[in-house]
């Protein structure tokens, strides 16, 4: 067997592997078959536009990952578009390899005028340094069901992803119950608090 094949097949094995750490979209499938052995993630995005974001005319979240710290799985949120997406929460469920995740990339798209558009953005090098995370952390045991945050912009000095929550028992409660409603075969679970641990992109909060 020649090096060009060899490497091939590196390749080809790689990819296979790569692509069975990606995280799946939950649907009631997956999630009968594999309930017991992984994860299940659950979390909101706002996509839309927000007018007045810091020094910008407005800025759109449009990208969000988390990575596995112990084995590479990826947790990838994406906007479905740049241009025509609503100012509301989209909630999301994925079925995920256990672990710690933390997040590992970002992008905020930004515009000063409808000419002048640039991109705030950072990469696993910027936010796990050395296997070392920067940006925050959430866990999901197997056959656990997390709950890791909803996800928008804060604008205060520049435009960055953040992390916000129902606060409160009765409002996370509520949070709940539609999920349940959304994914009825879900019914059943124990849906955890688990949100994002981090002091960069949201503040400190336990459920209380």
């Amino acid at each position: 067997m020649n090096s060009f094949k060899l490497k091939l097949i590196i390749a080809t094995i790689f990819t296979v592997i790569s692509m069975q750490l990606l995280a799946e979209e939950l649907s009631a499938d997956n999630y009968a078959k594999s309930n017991a052995s992984k994860g299940v993630v659950l979390v909101a995005a706002n996509w839309g536009r927000q007018w007045k974001c810091g020094e910008y005319e407005n800025a759109q979240l449009v990208k969000l990952e988390f990575t596995n710290l112990e084995n590479e799985a990826t947790l990838k949120l994406e906007t479905p578009s740049k241009l025509n997406v609503n100012p509301e929460f989209i909630n999301y469920g994925y079925l995920v390899e256990p672990g710690t995740y933390a997040i590992s990339s970002f992008s905020v798209k930004v515009a000063k005028s409808t000419s002048d558009v640039g991109y705030f953005s950072a990469d696993k090098n910027k936010l796990i340094p050395d296997n070392t995370p920067k940006g925050g952390t959430f866990n999901v045991g197997a056959g656990e069901v997390a709950y890791i945050g909803h996800f928008f912009l804060d604008c205060y000095k520049e435009p960055i992803p953040w992390r916000y929550y129902p606060e409160g028992k009765e409002a996370f409660n509520a949070y709940v119950n539609s999920i349940k409603k959304q994914f009825a075969y879900l019914k059943e679970a124990n849906i955890l608090f688990n949100i994002l641990d981090t002091t960069l992109f949201g503040n400190p909060y336990k459920l209380q």
